[in-house]
């Protein structure tokens, strides 16, 4: 995980990858009505769960994957 906040950090650092990534979480949040039960969402941007919340997912599926999406961005 500290690894995937590293990478999300150098994406925070550019404007076009940071755009990519914004259109990629209304993409999410679109088509996962649960998006915020994932862990990776949370990290990928930056907020934190209150203790009320349970998280009872890691990452999206397939293409869907946040951590896929950080690694697609890192390999421009």
């Amino acid at each position: 995980m500290e690894l995937l906040k590293k990478k999300r950090d150098e994406i925070y650092e550019d404007l076009d990858k940071y755009e990519k990534l914004v259109e990629f979480v209304n993409k999410l949040k679109a088509k996962y009505k649960d998006y915020q039960d994932y862990v990776f969402y949370h990290m990928l941007i930056g907020s934190s769960v209150s203790d009320n919340h349970k998280l009872s997912k890691v990452d999206f599926p397939g293409d869907d994957s946040i951590e896929k999406f950080i690694d697609s961005l890192q390999d421009n």
